[in-house]
């Protein structure tokens, strides 16, 4: 029991010390920057591409309200 439970610990710690290290690492940090620019980009694009789509069925819609009232 006391040796299953000191291995527990030691993979526990070396667990710890590696995500502590890949956490710390410059790589991380620049893999999470990265990825933090891209998805900004994307939802800005996203945003755009909605707006300019409600833009276009807003004035298609107004197009064809006064299509409707030009028929005799």
């Amino acid at each position: 029991m006391e040796i299953k439970y000191n291995f527990c610990l030691f993979a526990r710690t070396l667990n710890i010390t590696l995500l502590h290290n890949i956490f710390s690492s410059s790589i991380y940090k620049m893999f999470v920057m990265l990825s933090f620019i891209i998805l900004n980009k994307f939802i800005k694009i996203l945003i755009v591409l909605t707006l300019f789509h409600a833009r276009v069925l807003f004035y298609m819609q107004i197009n064809f309200s006064t299509s409707f009232d030009k028929l005799p």
